[in-house]
């Protein structure tokens, strides 16, 4: 696996970073963490989970991101898309994976656990 990210990682452009290109990046990385939180407190709500539970879900949906980095290899190595997209790709699967932790920790504590409470099914 860190051989794969390591090869991932030279196929990573500069060019992402320059100029004009810096508002598609932060276009990519809102939208990415917008529609995985959001997508998964909705589907987390419907299941009836507390509101609590349904951010601290969308959350953890956020870190997928690194998932997403073997279909964004594939695309390269098709030619699907090009080395500028790849690397925008890969800077919002490493910057919404690192978000996770922080923003998990802000959602659980919105209402979190008191120390007497059993856990269901125990």
């Amino acid at each position: 696996m860190p051989l794969f990210f390591a090869l991932a990682g030279l196929g990573t452009t500069p060019a992402a970073f320059s100029g004009g290109r810096l508002g598609p990046l932060l276009l990519i990385v809102v939208v990415a963490t917008l529609g995985k939180i959001l997508g998964g407190a909705a589907g987390a709500r419907l299941a009836r989970y507390r509101w609590s539970e349904s951010w601290a879900t969308g959350c953890l949906m956020n870190a997928r991101g690194l998932m997403e980095l073997i279909i964004m290899k594939i695309g390269v190595d098709a030619g699907v898309i090009g080395p500028g997209i790849f690397t925008m790709l890969l800077v919002m699967a490493l910057v919404t994976t690192a978000m996770t932790g922080p923003l998990l920790s802000l959602s659980l504590r919105r209402a979190p656990y008191p120390a007497s409470t059993p856990i269901a099914g125990t």
